[in-house]
């Protein structure tokens, strides 16, 4: 509120000063925690796109407030020995089901055969099952 608008209302100079001096305060108050706001939400933003696996725990180690101290806290514990395993390598990421991990169906299948023929004595048939899968680029022992 504005001081002529109090001095409307009629009330007494000292409450207007009060009134004023109460304003003030909240106030900078209210842009203080504006301002702590719009820090941490900078702290979190980067340490999401440094790769934490897990912000809040490397938001704990991290004591700067400031963007650039951030920043270099964020380097130093990515570096370190002991703290690296909580940031994700970039490129690392592997689906649940990549190719890698997938089972080789074919080679399953010429091994149970191979084996079978085994088991039965039948060591033409095992040498027949290992020409076939050699030449569908399979390798059995």
């Amino acid at each position: 509120m504005e001081r002529d608008e109090l001095i409307a209302l009629g009330l007494e100079d000292a409450a207007i000063e009060r009134i004023l001096e109460n304003e003030q305060q909240l106030r900078a108050d209210y842009e203080g925690r504006i301002e702590a706001v719009k820090r941490e939400y900078e702290v979190e933003r980067l340490l999401s796109e440094s790769g934490a696996r897990n912000v809040k725990a490397v938001r704990a180690l991290v004591t700067g407030g400031d963007v650039e101290s951030v920043k270099a806290e964020i380097e130093r514990l990515k570096n370190d020995e002991e703290t690296k395993f909580l940031f994700e390598k970039r490129g690392s990421f592997h689906p649940a089901r990549s190719p890698e991990r997938l089972p080789d169906v074919k080679k399953n299948s010429f091994e149970e055969r191979l084996n079978a023929a085994r088991r039965a004595g039948n060591t033409i048939e095992a040498i027949r099952i290992k020409q076939q899968a050699a030449s569908e680029g399979v390798m059995l022992l």
